[in-house]
């Protein structure tokens, strides 16, 4: 047996097995998976930035809420 006997032709290795057609199914769906995932990256980072800017105006509102308890619970004791 000599050495170029043994070795696998390249052809008989990878995009040598698949049809044509069938490399186009599998690119497509490998870009239709990616897209997939980056639109919801794109989703989770969105909802993330929302919930952020809902979160600062509820904190504006309750520290504003407070400040108002606070001046209207020292005029009633003050006036008692």
């Amino acid at each position: 047996m000599t050495c170029e006997s043994a070795l696998i032709p390249l052809a008989a290795i990878g995009d040598g097995l698949q049809e044509p057609k069938e490399k186009f199914y599998m690119n497509s769906l490998m870009l239709l998976v990616g897209a997939v995932f980056a639109s919801l990256a794109l989703g989770v980072l969105l909802a993330y930035g929302i919930c952020q800017f809902m979160f600062g105006i509820f904190r504006v509102h309750a520290l504003s809420a407070a400040r108002r308890g606070r001046a209207a619970s020292v005029s009633v004791s003050a006036g008692s």
